[in-house]
């Protein structure tokens, strides 16, 4: 209904032109319309107690309803936030790997890669809304220790030349490491701008 209370009104009026009515034609004493007239207020305080509170519960559900999407897109955002900073770092590799920056990979901190996981797993994941971003985002940590394990592998001898680091870890398979770091990443937020779209 476009206009409850307007409905409402109308029935009152309706119903109270309808007795005023009937209530001539069978000649009402004063007693009579006093009845009559207790009765009717009495239904209608009744059914406007009704309708007052079916309009507060529809109204409570709206609000949690909103609260609720709120609350969704929130958690999609600070997943988005964490996963943007991994493919932020997951990028910066591949493209520093591109161009051979010995000096980027000499450098380089592999505890960045330990703390970004370390946080992907704190988040708790019964809280996230949406099973597919919990999905992608389940597979990161494994992802990114695969990359540390790397850096940790080729610089436990203690090596401190940096064109020999930068040979030994793309002896390996680092770059296709960060390539499916990267890949993964880029997956999980897609998946994260799907569901915080309005």
């Amino acid at each position: 209904m476009k206009y409850p209370y307007l409905t409402v009104v109308l029935l009152v009026i309706f119903g109270v032109v309808d007795i005023v009515i009937l209530g001539n034609h069978y000649e009402l004493t004063k007693s009579d319309w006093s009845g009559w007239v207790q009765a009717i207020g009495s239904i209608a305080a009744i059914l406007g107690a009704f309708y007052i509170a079916d309009a507060q519960t529809k109204q409570a559900l709206k609000v949690a309803k909103e609260r609720q999407v709120r609350d969704d897109r929130r958690r999609v955002d600070i997943v988005d936030a964490l996963l943007s900073r991994i493919y932020d770092l997951a990028d910066e590799m591949l493209r520093q790997s591109r161009d051979s920056n010995v000096h980027y990979f000499h450098g380089f901190n592999q505890s960045v890669l330990i703390d970004l996981r370390e946080s992907i797993k704190t988040i708790p994941i019964m809280e996230v809304p949406y099973a597919e971003i919990v999905f992608h985002i389940t597979a990161l940590p494994h992802a990114l220790e695969e990359v540390a394990l790397v850096f940790r592998n080729v610089r436990s001898d203690g090596e401190e030349d940096p064109t020999t680091i930068y040979e030994r870890l793309f002896a390996t398979d680092l770059e296709q490491r960060i390539d499916d770091l990267l890949k993964l990443t880029t997956e999980a937020r897609t998946v994260c701008l799907h569901w915080s779209l309005p």
